[in-house]
């Protein structure tokens, strides 16, 4: 069973912009946001390849490397 993240899209999109602007480092983030490095890199990976869609929960996984 994969695990769902706790965080709503606005809040994911909030640190997936910070970090596109330069704004606050990943490690930054990943200590505010009480988020897993990883986790945040595949919000990125997510949002650059799908935009904000990328970023809501779905129950068909999505292959980042089609």
């Amino acid at each position: 069973m994969s695990k769902r993240s706790p965080k709503s899209v606005e809040e994911k999109l909030e640190v997936v912009r910070l970090l596109l602007n330069q704004e606050q480092s990943l490690t930054q983030l990943s200590k505010q946001y009480q988020v897993d490095d990883q986790t945040i890199q595949s919000w990125k990976m997510k949002y650059e390849k799908f935009g904000i869609d990328g970023l809501r929960e779905s129950r068909t996984r999505k292959h980042l490397f089609v």
